[in-house]
């Protein structure tokens, strides 16, 4: 018999929970990543970041677009270092 863990899709992503906003202009490791087709808030999509900040894992949320995008785009390369930058309410990684 299969374990749950080896049928589903989504990954387990753990750790403390933090705003985007407060992850702006700060180097981060993106550790992992998983989209949700809806989110709590609306019908649209939203990721969910797993990445470390000094030491420290943390998750945060997103429906960025752009940012959905480059997650994708860059699965094969995670672990990677990047920045998120806002700009005009535009998120992307740098």
């Amino acid at each position: 018999m299969k374990r749950f863990s080896e049928i589903t899709e989504e990954p387990y992503l753990d750790g403390k929970q933090i705003k985007i906003e407060k992850v702006f202009d700060r180097e981060i490791v993106v550790v992992d990543y998983h989209v949700k087709d809806k989110s709590n808030y609306n019908d649209d999509p939203a990721a969910k970041i797993l990445f470390e900040l000094n030491g420290v894992r943390y998750i945060t949320w997103t429906q960025s677009i752009p940012l959905m995008r480059q997650l994708r785009e860059h699965k094969k390369d995670m672990p990677f270092v990047a920045t998120i930058r806002n700009f005009n309410n535009y998120f992307t990684f740098t």
